[in-house]
This record gives structure tokens, C-alpha cells and sequence, in this order.
């Protein structure tokens, strides 16, 4: 069973190089690079590991990390 990641990155570029990563290392990854979609994958996909590869304001990492 491959490990579940879920990488959020508000720059395309840099999380398609990072999904093409973790896939040559034998991971099923999902990339979002909106908030909204990203919440719902987070919710819809259960990772075993989230990538959260964004400079968010303070609060709103806070509220990720909770949720």
C-alpha cells in the first residue's frame, strides 16, 4: 500500500515538481493549490501526510492545523 500524500502549494510549478517526486518514490499523490479544494481533499482523501507548502497569514495556518 503506497503512502497517501496530499501537498498544498499556491505555486504550481514548485508542487509539480514535488508530486513528480514522491510519485518516482512510489507515492499516490493529490495536489491542490486552492484553499477550498485543499480542505476538501483533506477531508475526502484521509492522507497519511500532508505537504503544506504555502505562506498563509498566521491565523489561517492555525485554523489548517486544527481543522
Amino acid at each position: 500500500m503506497s503512502l497517501r500524500v496530499l501537498v498544498f502549494d499556491g505555486d504550481p510549478p514548485l508542487a509539480s515538481a514535488l508530486e513528480q517526486a514522491l510519485v518516482r518514490i512510489g507515492c499516490d499523490v493529490v495536489t491542490q493549490s486552492e484553499r477550498s479544494s485543499f480542505m476538501a481533499a483533506a477531508i475526502a482523501k484521509t492522507p497519511d501526510l500532508i505537504v503544506f507548502a504555502y505562506q498563509p497569514a498566521r491565523t489561517e495556518a492555525f485554523s489548517v492545523c486544527l481543522a
